[in-house]
């Protein structure tokens, strides 16, 4: 049993980081853009329109200002919402991702607009002199989590269960997600 469950939590760290690594590569790709880094915030508005609903599991894509405050928008469910976005400057994820200067991933939260349960993805990026400018960060869909933890050959019988660094739940398999 012990090292059932053992294999198990690999197999779930695993996809975790395989997940978390793709939307790494994409917010990576998206910071060196000129109408991010620069906020030139129409051409971002499109640019992040046009390229959301390719990457599955993506509810919001939102670049910040180095306050929080959001420069540009999309999301995946609200076409009324795209271009706007709360300002995130009090969030942990946006405070980790700017203090560390590093990738930062929060905890259980509700995409703007449609309120689909997400945990946030997020990068700083900074200008040619190598200051601040702000964030890119996605909110990725827990229900999209669970589909692909579900595809991870889970034993009969066994629960399994994946709760963010607060305690709260954020997949169940099987059953009782979000």
């Amino acid at each position: 049993v012990q090292r059932s469950a053992v294999d198990q939590a690999r197999r779930v760290a695993a996809e975790q980081e395989r997940i978390v690594d793709g939307v790494r590569n994409v917010l990576s790709t998206l910071i060196v853009l000129k109408s991010v880094r620069m906020q030139e915030s129409a051409r971002c508005n499109g640019l992040f329109a046009a390229i959301l609903p390719t990457f599955e599991g993506f509810e919001s894509l939102v670049a910040t200002r180095a306050d929080g405050t959001p420069v540009c928008a999309a999301h995946a469910n609200d076409s009324n919402a795209s271009g706007t976005a709360p300002s995130v400057g009090d969030r942990p994820f946006f405070k980790e991702a700017t203090k560390e200067r590093a990738l930062a991933v929060g905890g259980y939260a509700r995409a703007f607009g449609s309120g689909v349960p997400v945990m946030h993805i997020a990068v700083p990026y900074f200008d040619y002199g190598n200051h601040l400018r702000g964030v890119v960060y996605v909110g990725y869909s827990l229900n999209t989590l669970a589909k692909h933890l579900s595809q991870s050959q889970q034993v009969k019988g066994e629960t399994l269960s994946v709760v963010d660094r607060n305690g709260i739940l954020l997949v169940r398999q099987p059953g009782g997600n979000n």
